[in-house]
């Protein structure tokens, strides 16, 4: 049983969400996005009026690449390969609720990025 635990441990991504360091403000203009990789999971920075918004680079439907999707100015994210679209702030998807987006909270210290995950 010992074994099959630590292969688990081992074969599992840790579940204890850390804050990463993405890079500098300066480097995420408003209007923008950007794909970075934390913890090796592709991720979606949108920096808009509202801030800085973080959501898994995948559509949770399609798997295309949401940072190449429209940004609108009521907070979502329209994927590139349809119509469906992703609440930035929470991850829902109003045209169909089984497909939700993963957020990852961001934060700003010191002129740096930071997503927790």
């Amino acid at each position: 049983m010992k074994r099959v635990l630590s292969w688990l441990r081992d074969a599992l991504p840790s579940t204890r969400r850390r804050w990463v360091g993405v890079g500098m403000l300066t480097e995420y203009p408003v209007e923008s996005v950007r794909c970075v990789m934390v913890r090796g999971t592709a991720v979606a920075v949108f920096h808009s009026e509202r801030g800085l918004q973080a959501i898994a680079d995948v559509c949770a439907h399609l798997g295309a690449s949401l940072s190449e999707g429209v940004l609108h100015d009521d907070g979502y994210v329209e994927c590139p390969a349809h119509t469906m679209r992703f609440c930035l702030r929470t991850g829902e998807c109003p045209e169909s609720p089984m497909y939700t987006g993963r957020i990852y909270p961001t934060r700003v210290r010191d002129g740096r990025v930071f997503i927790q995950a």
